[in-house]
């Protein structure tokens, strides 16, 4: 019976310390500050669009076009225009470097043409 109970208490001690542990660990990570996720690209600024790679991606988004840019203000509202883009070269299989041209341009805004769209995403400034 004895060596059931110091197994137990072994296995309570070992829990114990593993959970203050990892809570230790959390509250460190979790101190140092959010991290801002919102890149904000201003009149003459660089965005990076992500188109997807699809053919008709390729044949609607042609380098120097000027394009206009929308936001969602919430989930399943109306997109509203925020600001217009110029499209540069395409930039490996599956986006477009693009200049802001006018208005302000940020992270998760969307490109759209006919029925293609690009999605602003991280990556250059």
């Amino acid at each position: 019976m004895e060596p059931e109970r110091n197994g137990r208490r072994f296995l309570f001690v070992f829990f114990a310390a593993a959970a203050i542990v990892l809570a230790s660990c959390a509250h460190e990570e979790m101190a140092a500050g959010p991290v801002k996720a919102d890149v904000v690209a201003k009149t003459g600024g660089k965005v990076l669009l992500f188109h997807g790679g699809t053919v008709e991606a390729k044949k609607v988004f042609c380098p120097g076009e000027v394009i206009t840019a929308y936001r969602y203000s919430t989930p399943y509202a109306a997109m509203k225009p925020v600001g217009k883009v110029q499209l540069g070269k395409y930039v490996g299989g599956h986006y477009i470097d693009a200049k802001v041209i006018e208005g302000d341009v940020k992270t998760g805004d969307v490109v759209e043409k006919g029925s293609a769209a690009c999605l602003v995403v991280p990556g250059m400034r």
